[in-house]
Order: structure tokens, then sequence, then C-alpha cells
């Protein structure tokens, strides 16, 4: 299960496990079928979703559906969640501005300001700063370091990034399954997709139980539930 994370760091094609050996009863080992990063994909037509008290009052969004209504959508199954550990670095820290690099298949840096998200994650830049602590190479003196706070929107837990110290972002990940053509899909928060009738989705939030979709014409979103490998 754990290759699927791999098409998160880059879009490419990576490969998840769908079924497994069922010795000595006749069963068979299913292929292993392919798994692409959903941003810019198109999936199947969407249908009725019938939405329900949770999604609209927990979902603090644009346009959350009401209670009752039908919103549409290709019929998505959350599998699986996991996790994705990139490491992150400050690079440079200018006024209000930080610099952050980004390592991976194909490694980046992003300049951030408070309200900004990482990009492919959870977290918000909460402030940055520059700060004096007590040197370690000076024992008495005070030297002078860049800070980034951040906070996990998933969690609400909070986290500093250091200029010079190496970081870790956690990164959440959704494998999703079209019931549709059976096809799965690697989502992250902020990635996009379509459906067949050209209706454009936005992925808002990855969390462990549950995954969130926008419907970008709208602004209503839906609430999908962990359902596990099968079911």
């Amino acid at each position: 299960m754990d290759a699927y994370v791999d098409a998160a760091a880059d879009p490419e094609v990576a490969t998840a496990e769908t079924g497994r050996a069922n010795a000595g009863t006749g069963g068979s080992v299913q292929a292993r079928s392919t798994s692409v990063a959903i941003t810019g994909q198109t999936l199947s037509r969407p249908v009725a979703w019938k939405n329900d008290k949770t999604t609209a009052l927990n979902e603090g969004v644009k346009r959350p559906a009401e209670a009752g209504q039908f919103f549409q959508m290709p019929p998505l199954v959350m599998r699986a969640y996991r996790e994705r550990e990139v490491p992150v670095s400050v690079e440079t820290v200018k006024g209000e501005s930080a610099t952050l690099r980004i390592e991976g298949t194909k490694p980046r840096e992003v300049t951030l300001r408070a309200g900004d998200k990482v990009p492919g994650s959870s977290l918000v830049v909460v402030r940055v700063q520059r700060r004096m602590e007590d040197s370690k190479l000076n024992p008495g003196g005070q030297t002078e370091i860049s800070v980034v706070a951040l906070r996990d929107e998933s969690s609400g837990a909070t986290r500093e990034w250091i200029a010079g110290v190496p970081s870790q972002s956690h990164d959440p990940v959704a494998l999703v399954e079209d019931a549709a053509t059976g096809k799965r899909y690697i989502a992250s928060p902020g990635q996009r997709f379509t459906a067949e009738d050209g209706s454009e989705f936005l992925v808002t939030a990855v969390r462990p139980n549950q995954m969130v979709i926008e419907d970008v014409a709208s602004g209503e979103v839906r609430t999908i539930p962990l359902r596990g490998p099968r079911g």
C-alpha cells in the first residue's frame, strides 16, 4: 500500500496494490493497478450525492451545500489515507516573506507570506519573523535566527521551521477510486479535476477519516468518508 504515496511526490504514474492471493480457496491474484495524480484528470459523469447535516455544518468553505440537497459529482470512494514526509528547508527570510525549498522528485522553491499554504500540504504560514536566541556556539551570547511558524489545518497543531535546520512537511494524500470506472487516483489538497460533462472540482482537504471536494462553479462541497480498501 505504501507505493501509492509516491505519486503525490511526483505527478507521474505510481503503482498501487489492489489485490492479494487467496491461497487455498481457488482465488486468483488481481493485477496491480496504476494510480495517477488526480490533478488534470477527467473522471466519469457526475451522479447525485445527497448531502447530510455533517457536510453542511462542519466545512468552513465558501458555500457548503445544504442538508438534504443533492450534489452532482463523480462517484468517488476514498480508499486510503497516508501522510508523506517531504524534506523542507527555510532558505531566506526577507521582511514578511520566506523562501522555502521543498525537496522530492522535483525540488522547487516557493516564497510565502502569512496566510499562504505550503503547496500540496495542509500547513498554513502563521507568521514569518527574525528573533534572537541564545547561541549554542557562543555561550552567553545571542544569535539572530529566521523562523517560519505554521499551523496544520487538519489537526490544529503548530510548528516552527528555522533557517538552516532541516524540517519535514507531512503532506496528506488519499487514494481514491472512481466507482464507475474502477480507476484509482492520488488526491492532495489543492488539486483540480474534471468530470466527463466538463464540471470542474477542487480537492480542498484530505484528512485521516475523510476528504472534501468542492464544485468550482457553485462553491458547494461534499465530504467523502474513508471507506477502506473494499466495500
